[in-house]
């Protein structure tokens, strides 16, 4: 997992025991690493508890979020909200351009 957050804890988190509620993966290039980030970890997270998985995938210029038994793709212009983070909004052309300077 590349990132996590942990929402409405209310305390100080134990990463080895506590689910994150949104696991967030940025994509390699490598082909065995693509099929991990999109079928193997998610099964993974779910199977953990894991509300949502978001998959950024700067070579697509996407991010899959995968919620239970539901899947949404993020195209590069628009925006992402989610209700576990009120307020929050992912404009996913910035976070790309960022990801970019990391080639």
């Amino acid at each position: 997992m590349d990132r996590a957050i942990w929402i409405g804890y209310g305390r100080n988190i134990d990463p080895d025991k506590d689910v994150p509620t949104i696991s967030v993966e940025f994509v390699s290039n490598r082909s065995r690493d693509r099929r991990r980030d999109y079928i193997h970890k998610h099964e993974e997270y779910e199977a953990r508890g894991v509300c949502e998985y978001w998959i950024i995938d700067r070579f697509r210029r996407s991010m899959t979020v995968i919620r239970k038994g539901d899947v949404q793709v993020v195209a590069e212009p628009e925006t992402y909200r989610t209700e576990l983070l009120p307020g929050f909004e992912l404009p996913l052309a910035r976070l790309l351009a960022v990801a970019d300077m990391f080639k």
